[in-house]
C-alpha cells in the first residue's frame, strides 16, 4: 500500500458544507465527460452511498498535488485549478463520510483519512492506494454514510437532478420554468449571479468566466452573455417578441446589455422590433389634425427629455435607462423631426426661443448663468 500526504490541514476551507463538496464532484465528473465525451458521467444514490462514475476514466497519483489536474486546461470545463476532488475529499472526510476511490482503470482503491503528519507536525488529509484488480475501467468516487435527507438537499445544485424546459441558444440555454427564475448555473452547476432575471439561464463554460471559487460569476458579464441569449432566441422565433418586449418595457436584467452588449445587426434587430411594439402601445391616434411628428411616441429615460419633448408639443414615453440606450439612436432621430415640425408649424420670437432653450438646458449651466440669461431675457 502506498501512501500520499497532501498539504491540506483539516482545519482547510472550514465553511463548505456538505452540499458544497458534492458540488466538487459533481463538477468533476461533468467537466470529465466535456473534454472526453467516451467519459459518460453518471450519480446515483444507493443504500447511504453517492457513487459519481465517468466511463473509461483513469486517475494518476500526480494528481494530488494541488494545482494538478488529469483535465487539460479549457475553457469548455468549469473547473481549472485542479483542486476539485481533494478538497472535496477533505470536507467530507470532516463530516464523517467515507471517501473511496475506485480506480478501477489503473486496478487502485483509493481511501483517505486525517493523519497525524511527523514531517509536518499538522493533522492532514492522507490518501492510501491499495493495489486491487477490477475487470472494469471506469473511475467510481463512493461517498458513503449519506442520508436521505442530504441526498435530497442536493437537487437544487445540479440541473442533472431536475426535470426542466430550456430554450436551447449558442451560449447555453434559457430555462422557462418559473422555479428557475432567476437561477444561473455554468454546465448545469449551480451558481451564485447578483441580477434580477427573468428567466434562469445555463451557460456554457467558454461564454461566462467565473470567480475563483467557482461558486460566483460577474453579473455584467452574465447579463452581457444574457442579451445575446436572448436576441438569438427571439431572432429564431423561440422567444416571443411579447415576450422580449415585456422585458425591455421592465428593464429586465436579462436584457439590460443590449444597447451596448449586441453587434451593430443584432442590436438594429431588436431594436425596431421593440419600437414597432412600443409605437403600437403608445402612439397617439385619436386627433389626426396633430403632425404625425407629435403623434408618435419618443422613449425618454430622464426628466429633462421629457420635459423637451413635452414643450415641442411631443409624445414623450418614460423607458428604464438600459433600454433607452438600445433605442436612443431612433428617439434622436424622432426629436429631431419634432423640432423640425414645431420650427415650421411655429412662429417664435427670438426670446420664446431663448426662454424654451433655457428651458432645456438650464440644468446644465454653470452656477449664475441661469441668472444672468434670466436678466437678459426680462430685458427683452
Amino acid at each position: 500500500m502506498r501512501k500520499y500526504e497532501l498539504t491540506l490541514t483539516s482545519s482547510y476551507v472550514q465553511d463548505w458544507d456538505f452540499p458544497m463538496a458534492i458540488r466538487e464532484l459533481i463538477q468533476n465528473g461533468v467537466d470529465q465527460e466535456t473534454v472526453n465525451p467516451n467519459a459518460a458521467f453518471t450519480i446515483e444514490y444507493v443504500d447511504g452511498f453517492i457513487r459519481f462514475t465517468n466511463r473509461n476514466t483513469r486517475l494518476r497519483c500526480n494528481t494530488l498535488l494541488l494545482g494538478r489536474s488529469s483535465k487539460q486546461r479549457s475553457d469548455e470545463t468549469v473547473g481549472q485549478f485542479g483542486e476539485g476532488y481533494k478538497i472535496a475529499a477533505l470536507v467530507l472526510t470532516r463530516l464523517g463520510k467515507p471517501f473511496v476511490i475506485h480506480n478501477n482503470g489503473k486496478n487502485e482503491v483509493w481511501t483517505c483519512r486525517f493523519v497525524n503528519s511527523q514531517r509536518w507536525a499538522e493533522r492532514i488529509l492522507t490518501f492510501f492506494v491499495e493495489d486491487l484488480p477490477s475487470p472494469s475501467d471506469d473511475l467510481v468516487i463512493e461517498v458513503g454514510n449519506v442520508t436521505e435527507d442530504e441526498w435530497e438537499s442536493l437537487s437544487d445544485i445540479w440541473l442533472g437532478f431536475q426535470d426542466y424546459q430550456a430554450i436551447d441558444t449558442s451560449y447555453g440555454q434559457i430555462l422557462t420554468d418559473e422555479d428557475q427564475k432567476d437561477r444561473v448555473y455554468v454546465n448545469g452547476l449551480y451558481i451564485q449571479c447578483n441580477s434580477s432575471m427573468e428567466y434562469g439561464y445555463n451557460f456554457k463554460p467558454e461564454y461566462l468566466t467565473l470567480e475563483r471559487d467557482r461558486k460566483s460569476c460577474s453579473s455584467w458579464d452574465a447579463e452581457r452573455i444574457t442579451s445575446k441569449m436572448i436576441q438569438e432566441a427571439q431572432e429564431k422565433g423561440l422567444l416571443s417578441d411579447e415576450a422580449v418586449y415585456e422585458m425591455l418595457e421592465e428593464g429586465k436584467d436579462d436584457i439590460s446589455n443590449a444597447g451596448w452588449g449586441l453587434d451593430g445587426v443584432q442590436r438594429e434587430q431588436m431594436a425596431e422590433k421593440f419600437m414597432a411594439a412600443f409605437d403600437e402601445k403608445h402612439q397617439d391616434d385619436f386627433d389626426t389634425d396633430i403632425p404625425e411628428a407629435k403623434r408618435v411616441p419618443i422613449p425618454v429615460a430622464g426628466t429633462s427629455d421629457y420635459r423637451k419633448v413635452t414643450a415641442y408639443g411631443g409624445n414623450p414615453v418614460f423607458v428604464p435607462s438600459t433600454t433607452h440606450r438600445l433605442v436612443d439612436h431612433i428617439a434622436e432621430q424622432r426629436m429631431k423631426d419634432l423640432m423640425d415640425c414645431s420650427a415650421e408649424s411655429e412662429s417664435l420670437t427670438v426670446k420664446e426661443q431663448l426662454e424654451r432653450w433655457k428651458e432645456f438646458y438650464e440644468a446644465y449651466l454653470p452656477n449664475g448663468a441661469a441668472e444672468e440669461l434670466e436678466r437678459i431675457l426680462s430685458q427683452m
